[in-house]
């Protein structure tokens, strides 16, 4: 939801801009003039000009209100975000004081692991010949 209210706010802007940039100035001079446009041409009319004041009243308010939407499903939306990494750094917290708690102890470097039944026993490693006596 606030990912569609969101894109739907971004194109009632880009509208709202275009809207504003085809209406004529104070002076009578048509906004429309900009791209070589005449009076008599689809921007020229009196009833284009009404249709573009009545269609930025529209999309001004539109925007208006999706922007206060958004402002408060984003407070919520982060206010949730906060409690998870209020949680996250709690167990964090936790880990930090008392590290490796919870985990198995390893095996002092001393003592041989123990093998598994039914395994084969390890071939014991060769001695060395020893040395002849005589020479």
């Amino acid at each position: 939801m606030y990912t569609t209210l969101l894109f739907l706010f971004v194109i009632v802007a880009f509208v709202l801009v275009v809207a504003i940039l085809l209406q004529p100035d104070k002076k009578g001079l048509s906004g429309a003039s900009v791209f070589g446009s005449s009076e008599g041409s689809a921007f020229g009319g009196r009833e284009t000009m009404d249709f573009l004041h009545k269609l930025t009243i529209y999309l001004g308010v539109s925007f208006f209100v999706l922007a206060i939407l958004i402002g408060f499903m984003s407070k919520t939306e982060f206010k949730n975000k906060a409690a998870a990494d209020e949680t996250s750094s709690i167990i964090m917290e936790r880990g930090k004081s008392a590290p490796g708690a919870g985990l198995p102890k390893m095996p002092a470097a001393t003592e041989a692991p123990a093998a598994l039944p039914g395994a084969p026993a390890a071939p014991q490693p060769a001695q060395a010949p020893a040395a002849p006596a005589g020479k």
